[in-house]
């Protein structure tokens, strides 16, 4: 899945490409204290990363998106839709975003193009 919006293009995660991302987002104090569960960092691993992606790939209930500000590049952080609900039509959904890109308006326009493509 690709959504487009003004300043950033979000895609599926993939698992050999955004396991770094994912990685400097659960490493970082204000997204660690965001998560909800304990994220030990054994956990924080290529392999566990990678793993996490593919079976939150598979899971209908969920979709993670890489939130680039060119497609062709890095991730510059994670939107998430969960517990999607398709008879009552709706959905819970965040958006963490690397410090470095932070205060940019990626995530303000991550949810813009997000909400205009759902609904």
């Amino acid at each position: 899945m690709r959504i487009a919006g003004e300043k950033v293009t979000l895609r599926g995660l993939d698992a050999e490409t955004d396991t770094d991302m994912l990685i400097q987002l659960r490493r970082h104090d204000e997204v660690w204290l965001q998560l909800g569960s304990l994220c030990l960092p054994g956990h924080l691993t290529h392999e566990a990363q990678a793993a996490w992606i593919r079976k939150t790939n598979q899971d209908p209930s969920k979709m993670y998106l890489a939130i680039c500000e060119d497609p062709r590049t890095f991730a510059s952080g994670l939107f998430r839709i969960d517990e999607i609900d398709l008879v009552n039509r709706s959905a819970r959904v965040g958006a963490d975003i690397l410090p470095a890109c932070q205060r940019r308006g990626l995530a303000t326009n991550a949810y813009k193009a997000v909400l205009k493509a759902l609904f």
